[in-house]
Order: C-alpha cells, then structure tokens, then sequence
C-alpha cells in the first residue's frame, strides 16, 4: 500500500495519503494537533495533487483522529474546495472528530456551493459506502 506522510516540525504525524482505495477514492487522514497553518496547508495542497495526479472523483477525509480546530481560515477551506472542483472532484465525504473542535472545523467546509458534494459521517464505514455508490 502506497502512502504519503506529513509530520509537524515537532516530528509528529498529522496528515497521510492512503492510496489502498484507488481507483474508487483516495483516503486522506488528519490526526492530533496542528499548530501551523502552513502545515495544514501543506496537506490540502497534497490531497489536490493526489487528486489530480490520480483523476479520482471521490476522497475520503477523515479527521476522526484530529485535536483542536483546524488552524486555517474560511477563506483557506472555500479556496480548497473551488480547487478540488476544478479538477473534476465531485464527492468529499468528511468523517468528523467527535470533539467539539473538529466539528467546529468542518462546518467551514459545509457552506460550501458548487458541483462538489460534501458529507459529513460519524464513521469510516458510513462514508465510504457513500463514496462507492
């Protein structure tokens, strides 16, 4: 299984690309505190090239794993998302962090108009049934 890691300046792992789902979609992981918005930057740049790079239209983001809110701004999130739909992504299934931050989080993404879906679950599972359909 191919996967691509990120790590914070600190040495911890807070961002992978999992490769295993292709052709249907690829799987993006964000885990423990971010501090850096360039970090977080970095991995959403990571996860358009991917999808670019692999022509999918579905990714999974899973931020199940993730601590504290995302340290970028609305402005970030909708530049990502109108990029994500430039290159033909049509679903995004979001699977959120049970805690209060990460969902505060992800309702950046929610506000989002345009031919992408996004989705949001509270499991793995849920989501990618959604994405295989």
């Amino acid at each position: 299984m191919q996967q691509e890691v990120l790590k914070t300046k600190f040495g911890k792992q807070y961002f992978s690309a999992d490769f295993s789902h292709l052709p249907d979609f690829l799987s993006f992981k964000w885990e423990g505190f971010i501090p850096e918005r360039e970090e977080a930057l970095k991995g959403m740049q990571i996860t358009l090239d991917m999808v670019m790079k692999n022509k999918v239209t579905a990714i999974l983001n899973d931020n199940t794993e993730g601590s504290g809110p995302w340290p970028i701004t609305p402005e970030d999130a909708h530049k990502w998302l109108k990029s994500l739909e430039t290159v033909n992504l049509k679903k995004l299934a979001h699977v959120v962090a049970e805690q209060v931050f990460g969902a505060m989080s992800a309702k950046m993404l929610e506000e989002h108009e345009g031919e992408l879906t996004v989705k949001y679950f509270k499991t793995r599972e849920e989501a990618i049934t959604w994405l295989k359909e």
